[in-house]
C-alpha cells in the first residue's frame, strides 16, 4: 500500500491545502493501491488449500518408513552379498534379486 495516498488524508484531515497536481497524484496513487489490494485478494482466494492433515502425523512418517525399511534392508543385504561373492571369486554370477510382496494389507493412514 502507497503511504503517501495516507499520508495526503492525514494531512487534508489537518486542514492542509494541496495544489491540483498533488491532489491528481494522490487520487492515482490510492487507485494504483486499490488496484494492487484487489490483485491480491484475487491471489489469495485463487490458491489452494494446503492439506496439512497429511503432513501433521510423526505416526504416520514412522509407519511409512518402516514399510520401506525392510524391502530396503533386503536389497543391501543381497548386494553386500554378492558384492563378496564377486571379492572372494567363488562365484562368477550374481544372485538375482526377487523380492517377494507382503500379502497383509497394511494401511499407512492410521498409524496402530
Amino acid at each position: 500500500f502507497d503511504s503517501e495516498s495516507f499520508r495526503y488524508l492525514a494531512a487534508r484531515k489537518c486542514g492542509v491545502e494541496f495544489d491540483e497536481f498533488v491532489k491528481q497524484k494522490c487520487i492515482n496513487n490510492w487507485t494504483r493501491s486499490v488496484a494492487e489490494s484487489v490483485r491480491l485478494l484475487h491471489f489469495i482466494l485463487n490458491l489452494k488449500p494446503y492439506n496439512l492433515n497429511e503432513w501433521q502425523s510423526i505416526r504416520k512418517a514412522v509407519l511409512e518408513i518402516s514399510i520401506l525399511a525392510r524391502p530396503l534392508m533386503e536389497t543391501l543385504r543381497l548386494i553386500l552379498y554378492n558384492w563378496k561373492l564377486r571379492e572372494t571369486g567363488t562365484v562368477t554370477k550374481g544372485i538375482v534379486l526377487n523380492s517377494n510382496f507382503v500379502r497383509t494389507e497394511l494401511c499407512s493412514n492410521c498409524a496402530q
